[in-house]
C-alpha cells in the first residue's frame, strides 16, 4: 500500500466523477472535481437535497491498494433500501451499458470517514 496520499478524489483516480460509498447505506453518484474543488469526501447532506463536503483540504489516505473489478455492481451496497445520491441518473446506465468496462476502486479515509471510491472505465476522459 501506497503511503502517498493525495489531496482530491481527482488527483487519486485521475478522473473527475464516479462513484463513493459510504457506509453500507449511501452511494453517491457525482462530479467530484466541482463538488470537491478543494479535496475532501463528498457526502449526502442532512436533507438528500444536496452533497456537501467532509474533511475540505484533508488528505486522502488509502487504506488498501487500489484494484481493479470486471463487476461494478458486487462493489455495491446489497442493503435495501439504499441512499442513492445520482442527480443526473448516471448509475442505472452505467450499471446495464459500460458496467462490462470495470472499474477501479479505491478504498480511502479523509477526515475520519472511510469509503469505498469506484472509477468506472467508462467514465474516463
Amino acid at each position: 500500500m501506497s503511503n502517498n496520499y493525495e489531496s482530491s478524489l481527482q488527483k487519486l483516480t485521475s478522473q473527475d466523477m464516479g462513484i463513493i460509498v459510504s457506509g453500507s447505506e449511501h452511494i453517491i453518484v457525482c462530479n467530484w472535481t466541482e463538488v470537491c474543488p478543494n479535496g475532501g469526501l463528498p457526502t449526502i447532506g442532512p436533507w438528500r437535497e444536496k452533497l456537501c463536503v467532509h474533511g475540505e483540504g484533508k488528505p486522502m489516505i488509502p487504506l488498501e491498494n487500489p484494484r481493479d473489478t470486471d463487476n461494478i455492481r458486487s462493489e455495491l451496497p446489497e442493503m435495501i433500501p439504499v441512499k442513492v445520491y445520482d442527480i443526473n441518473d448516471a448509475l442505472p446506465k452505467l450499471l446495464s451499458d459500460a458496467g462490462s468496462k470495470g472499474a477501479m476502486v479505491y478504498k480511502v479515509e479523509c477526515y475520519g470517514l472511510k469509503a469505498k471510491i469506484i472509477a468506472p472505465v467508462a467514465w474516463q476522459k
